[in-house]
């Protein structure tokens, strides 16, 4: 039994904001709080239990289509969705900015936390940003969506990962961590996009 948890994450008005799944949701609140420029807005987690992964992506994709919260993106309206990259967007051009105001050095090696241990250590400000946006930044590449499939598939490209379709989504996640180091999760779809691209590298960058 693979028991995975669809949470909901709400304002103070009970607005919804986010609607995720996780095999950990107190871990995946605190990725949330230190990484979204909207985590300010975060007071409320709703979470309830499927006891498989398969549940719970399929309830997810209901409840976001149902409900439509504020920050998702898959499954979401093209109007919202595009609303949502769009503040990304923005938000990566922001930490750019600030970057090179206070001249932060470009690290890729550094974990999300460490980098944000960084950034306020040299502005003495609290920045969220994700991996992504950090790996963008030493890159100096804007174009990258902070949730974006492109560099996910550049890495396995890099290091070689093997294309095995038949593999869960934890046991593909595993297999690249233990060949790249430091990689983002990942969905099933990401696994299967690069599973199905023969090598070649996606040409649109589509967040997930």
């Amino acid at each position: 039994m693979d028991v995975t948890y669809l949470y909901r994450l709400l304002d103070e008005q009970g607005h919804l904001l986010y609607i995720g799944i996780t095999n950990g949701p107190i871990y995946r609140l605190f990725q949330h709080l230190e990484e979204k420029p909207w985590a300010p807005q975060i007071k409320w987690q709703e979470v309830q239990q499927f006891n498989t992964r398969e549940e719970a992506l399929v309830a997810e994709k209901t409840a976001i289509e149902c409900e439509r919260p504020l920050y998702n993106i898959q499954f979401n309206t093209e109007e919202q969705a595009f609303n949502v990259r769009e503040m990304y967007a923005r938000h990566r051009q922001e930490l750019f900015d600030v970057c090179r105001q206070y001249g932060i050095p470009k690290d890729a090696s550094l974990s999300p936390g460490e980098a944000r241990q960084l950034v306020r250590k040299i502005t003495g400000q609290i920045y969220r940003f994700t991996y992504l946006d950090w790996q963008a930044w030493c890159q100096e590449d804007v174009t990258y969506v902070s949730t974006g499939r492109q560099f996910i598939l550049d890495q396995f490209e890099r290091f070689g990962v093997p294309k095995d379709a038949s593999l869960s989504v934890s046991n593909a996640r595993a297999l690249a961590r233990s060949m790249c180091g430091s990689v983002p999760n990942f969905s099933r779809e990401d696994w299967d996009a690069w599973c199905s691209s023969n090598g070649k590298p996606v040409s649109n960058r589509v967040p997930t």
